[in-house]
């Protein structure tokens, strides 16, 4: 039979097998670092992840500007890397480096990068937020009031700055070196039209118009730019997980939608014109052009948004066939049914102008937007699916292992300091400490709690010391440090009468007080980065940030990285008391035997932790990846259907 410390030599070792092959093995072993990280944090390694997750602090936004820029400067010929860099790294007063910003950081890559289509889709897309507006004052609620959505009475709205000349001529030159660089994609041509529109340069920008409907692909290098965010971000922080990269995917920017959008209303109101005016066949030119290009969008968009959008724009190319008003519906019809109501009127006014052929390749196109629109709402409502919901249960999985690591290493840590502290005569015999060491270190202890809770909320601590007399209202640091010094006096005082005894408690005071401000510093650092994926669960189980109640329900979850510990101390200690055994001699003996056993079964269960949030790791990488080749034809795959293709 074993004796008990054989066993627990084969415990012991067991665990730390696992734990080694785990660390060892390359499919887990990023995992183990990454928690391990979390677990022993530094500021420098949370900037990043407040960062990707929510809003950093102006001190974070530097530190993860450096890195940023570092990790882009060891890859100065990576153009995937280059463009995220351009896009990501922030301003030290924001957590973003604004429109403006990006996109002069874009044009400084054109000339490193001359052949390079994806500069100039990039700088377009970023010049698209806020430096392109195809409608202002007047001229906007005129061809509102063409188009029938406002009544006279409704006035104009106001006028948007910007615009520009050189803004313009800048975006103008952007899309003709696209289209000329990659001259079978309509995203070039289709966006100079937006450009040429805003201009007034209507004729030009029919004309890219037409081009953008006779390209045969769409690319609008999204994929570039969630490559390069991934890489960067690994490359300047670490592996994370898939969770940093949905969020780097979810900061990728679209301003040049609300463009398209605008740009298929100005063609929209070029047609009425020409169709008002009797040149019916130009007006259907038009339209045409657009449902082209709505057709190429719809099937070649990798992100679904594209594809909405282009149903979008298809519909917009449909309506005031030859002017005339769409009829005002009653809240009774369904929108299945105006959407019918409004393809039929535009297919019978194909027939009047003599172009029946044209009305089966509408009723296909519709058809298609239909179906696209279906398979996005079986799949985001499918449990199948790898983001929502799911992804809050896979921070959870992080959350879990980041507790238990947690607790793991607290007690190894505890161990340790019994295992020192029982190398002591007097605590291996059951003898009280000496009074200087229980004056000094506890009164230390006290000191650090109140200059800790100092840091973490000088309002509850003010409070406190007002009580207490030890400080003038709104005056904290200085009251600290009095009751500090305050209690230093006292431990000295206490410790004995020699100067030996009160030289060794002022010493064990200092002591006391520096490893309780070190602790409290770790483990609110623990509790950060435990709060990071917290958020995450917030984000997608629905729960809003604004909602206090909501808040302070997962509130107290970072503060279980130590619970294990405070249970095991509070537990011998209640036994100390019972067997009547001086509370730190029982302390040390009970940790010295028990702490190593807890520390490798919270280890054993952190290792299962750490294998299921592995498979479900492998599962959020593969779909990622699946999304990004193309996110509709991922959801179709979900809803058991084929993504629609092109109708002609």
């Amino acid at each position: 039979m074993e004796t008990p410390k054989r066993y627990r030599l084969w415990f012991v070792g067991t665990a730390l097998g696992i734990l080694i092959a785990l660390l060892l093995a390359p499919a887990t072993r990023w995992l183990v670092e990454a928690q391990l990280n979390l677990t022993l944090p530094r500021q420098s390694t949370l900037a990043p992840l407040h960062y990707l997750f929510s809003r950093t602090s102006s001190a974070e936004n530097r530190v993860v500007a450096l890195r940023l820029q570092e990790a882009a400067a060891h890859h100065p010929d990576d153009l995937s890397i280059q463009l995220a860099a351009a896009v990501m790294t922030p301003l030290p007063e924001s957590a973003s480096p604004g429109w403006r910003v990006s996109l002069t950081r874009l044009r400084a890559l054109e000339a490193k990068f001359p052949d390079s289509p994806a500069v100039r889709a990039f700088a377009l897309r970023y010049a698209a937020s806020n430096a392109v507006h195809i409608y202002s004052g007047d001229e906007d609620a005129e061809q509102a009031k063409a188009l029938g959505t406002l009544s006279p009475a409704s006035g104009a709205r106001p006028a948007r700055k910007g615009d520009t000349p050189e803004q313009l001529a800048a975006f103008d030159a952007d899309a003709a070196q696209g289209e000329q660089l990659d001259p079978d994609n309509a995203y070039f041509p289709l966006l100079r039209a937006g450009g040429l529109f805003a201009a007034h340069q209507n004729v030009e920008a029919l004309a890219a118009l037409r081009r953008a409907a006779e390209k045969p692909r769409w690319e609008e290098y999204i994929a570039d730019e969630e490559a390069g965010r991934w890489r960067l971000v690994q490359e300047a922080f670490g592996d994370y997980g898939t969770l940093p990269r949905v969020a780097a995917y979810a900061a990728i920017l679209f301003p040049h939608y609300p463009l398209i959008r605008a740009t298929a209303r100005m063609a929209l109101y070029k047609a009425v014109e020409a169709e008002k005016a009797g040149h019916v066949e130009e007006g259907l030119a038009i339209r045409e052009s657009v449902l082209d290009c709505g057709s190429r969008m719809r099937v070649q968009s990798r992100i679904v948004i594209g594809s909405l959008v282009a149903i979008a724009i298809e519909a917009i190319a449909t309506t005031y066939p030859g002017g005339a008003q769409m009829p005002k519906w009653d809240l009774s019809v369904t929108g299945e049914q105006r959407r019918i109501k409004h393809i039929e009127q535009y297919k019978s006014w194909l027939h009047r102008i003599g172009h029946p052929e044209e009305r089966a390749r509408v009723q296909a196109e519709m058809d298609a937007g239909m179906q696209a629109k279906q398979i996005c709402q079986i799949a985001i409502n499918s449990k199948d699916y790898a983001f929502g919901p799911t992804l809050g249960r896979q921070a959870g999985w992080w959350v879990a292992g980041l507790l238990t690591l947690s607790n793991a290493l607290w007690m190894l840590a505890l161990g340790g300091v019994a295992a020192l502290l029982a190398c002591s005569r007097r605590l291996r015999a059951g003898q009280p400490l000496p009074r200087f060491a229980l004056w000094g270190a506890g009164l230390g202890l006290i000191a650090g709690g109140i200059l800790t809770i100092g840091l973490l909320g000088p309002d509850l601590v003010v409070n406190s010391c007002v009580a207490l007399g030890l400080l003038f209202p709104g005056t904290p640091w200085p009251g600290l440090g009095l009751a500090a010094l305050a209690l230093g006096s006292l431990a000295a005082a206490l410790s004995g009468s020699r100067w030996q005894e009160r030289l060794s408690g002022l010493g064990l005071f200092a002591l006391g007080t520096l490893t309780t401000l070190v602790l409290a510093r770790l483990v609110t650092w623990q509790a950060e980065g435990v709060g990071v994926f917290l958020s995450v669960i917030r984000m997608f189980s629905g729960m809003s940030e604004d909602i206090p109640a909501k808040q302070l329900s997962l509130a107290w979850i970072p503060w279980l990285a130590f619970v294990v510990p405070v249970l095991m101390v509070a537990v011998l200690t209640v036994f100390s008391r019972i067997y009547r055994v001086p509370a730190v001699a029982g302390l040390v003996r009970g940790l010295r035997g028990v702490a190593i056993p807890a520390a490798c079964i919270l280890f054993l269960v952190y290792s299962g932790i750490l294998i299921l949030t592995m498979r479900q790791e492998a599962f959020f990488q593969e779909a990622l990846n699946r999304q990004t080749r193309h996110e509709g034809r991922y959801m179709a795959a979900i809803a058991g259907r084929e993504w629609p293709g092109a109708t002609h």
